[in-house]
């Protein structure tokens, strides 16, 4: 059985409310708003195929479209997570890995598995990116 801190890992709420939480959300969400819009024009283009070719045109105009927001919406997140990790841990993921408690984190590996200590760690820091997450977990 965990204890009250590897419980709070686990769920992504240490003492005194997770940081980045409402980030958290607003990513979740955002990431969500861009696969319905991509299952939408995915769908007018089919739809567009069948009625002739101006329609065609006007759908591969909106899968253009959505192909550059989010090109764009990935290349600011990701200069955003950078800075923040700057200014925050000055750059570094040492700095950064220093602040977890890294016994819990272990604990968390080893009962529960890579994918939940690295969520674990996403909650705490989310301005690391994917890769950095799991090479902290990796370098425990």
């Amino acid at each position: 059985m965990a204890t009250g801190d590897e419980m709070s890992m686990t769920q992504g709420r240490p003492l005194g409310g997770p940081p980045g939480a409402d980030e958290i959300r607003r990513r979740r969400v955002l990431r969500v708003l861009m696969w319905l819009l991509a299952f939408g024009v995915t769908g007018a283009l089919a739809v567009a195929a069948a009625q002739g070719p101006a329609a065609s045109a006007v759908a591969g105009g909106f899968a253009v479209v959505l192909a550059v927001v989010v090109t764009a919406t990935t290349t600011v997140d990701r200069r955003r997570r950078r800075e923040e990790l700057a200014r925050t841990f000055a750059g570094s993921l040492l700095a950064a890995r220093a602040g977890l408690d890294q016994d819990a984190l272990r604990t968390v590996r080893d009962t529960e598995g890579e994918l939940a200590a690295t969520r674990a760690v996403m909650r705490r820091l989310p301005m690391l990116s994917l890769e950095q997450a799991v090479d902290i977990v990796r370098s425990l």
